[in-house]
């Protein structure tokens, strides 16, 4: 193969460096675990990372709605409130970018070379889950917003 443009030395001095690589045979199995840790993070972990949320949506939902049930509730209002939960589990759907998002931020987290050691993923952890309680307070407060709201409009019918 010919290359115009390139330095004469500059094929040997890439075929060197590739041979030296690859003379390592650490080097094939960190290769190999690259290509199958970016087939996993396209393929796998989009699709996991969803259904893993959307457990845990239903979850916190369920757990929510149950905390409310009070004494003074009536069974007809009860009732009420478990239809609406099982009408909104049946009808939530997902961002149709959302796979997709998740994708390109799981990759580029994976490919973060910046982050060394445990304590520094430790930290990062705690800052995502930090801010997903945060968020997940802020919906339960709009749910109970909206709950309240539908409640006070159905008395004073």
């Amino acid at each position: 193969t010919v290359t115009t443009g390139m330095a004469s030395d500059t094929k040997e001095t890439i075929f060197s460096i590739s041979k030296a690589y690859m003379q390592n045979p650490n080097a094939i199995i960190l290769c190999i675990q690259d290509i199958k840790l970016k087939q996993w993070t396209d393929k796998q972990l989009p699709h996991k990372a969803l259904e893993v949320a959307w457990e845990t949506l239903q979850e916190e939902f369920a757990r929510f709605m149950a905390e409310y049930k009070g004494k003074d509730q009536d069974d007809i209002f009860d009732k009420l409130k478990e239809a609406v939960k099982d009408e909104s589990i049946k009808r939530h759907k997902w961002n149709e970018r959302a796979m997709d998002s998740l994708r390109v931020i799981q990759h580029n987290a994976l490919e973060d070379r910046s982050i060394t050691d445990k304590p520094q993923w430790d930290a990062a952890i705690q800052f995502m889950e930090e801010t997903l309680q945060s968020r997940l307070k802020d919906s339960m407060l709009a749910i109970t917003a909206f709950c309240r709201l539908w409640y006070f409009r159905d008395l004073y019918r």
